[in-house]
């Protein structure tokens, strides 16, 4: 299983079969990812807002003995354990963990933007696209003829100019 989702919604237009197979299974890992991802930052929320209540509950029954003068107000607790480095590091982690939702998310959307342009080079190779040109000989011989024209028109009109650039 590949971390690296620029490489997973990559094609190969040669193995349109591989790249079917194996589109749902890409699919669904990527999935995965991100439920887990969101799974995690949703517990790290719950950790972080007990952090925040055992330390509000710290500040508020111990304020003397923590730095504060008088008994703290609700701004004052709030900025107290918005400095905490414990609360800073977890804050730190639930980003991280947003980052990789977000970016799970995207590969995702890659993968079925990856779905729809296997789908259109389905079509095209149905409807002949990528087969080899062939011309009928009757097909053949219109168009060296139409080739001829355009060459004979385009010396006819070289000629004249020619011929006018030498009489002036």
């Amino acid at each position: 299983m590949s971390m690296n989702f620029i490489e997973d919604t990559r094609i190969d237009p040669n193995n349109l079969h591989q790249e079917w197979i194996k589109q749902a299974t890409l699919y669904a890992e990527w999935s995965e990812r991100h439920v887990n991802a969101i799974r995690d930052r949703d517990l790290l929320k719950i950790k972080i807002d007990a952090y925040c209540a055992r330390l509000s509950n710290k500040v508020r029954t111990n304020w003397m003995h923590m730095g504060f003068d008088k008994k703290p107000t609700e701004a004052a607790i709030d900025a107290y354990i918005g400095m905490d480095a414990d609360y800073l590091d977890g804050q730190k982690q639930l980003a991280d963990l947003n980052y990789n939702i977000n970016l799970f998310q995207a590969a995702r959307q890659g993968l079925e933007h990856k779905k729809r342009a296997i789908e259109g080079l389905e079509r095209l190779h149905l409807a002949g696209y990528y087969s080899s040109l062939t011309t009928s000989p009757e097909g053949k011989d219109t168009q060296e003829q139409q080739l001829y024209d355009v060459m004979s028109k385009g010396m006819a009109e070289g000629h004249r100019l020619y011929n006018r650039a030498n009489k002036e």
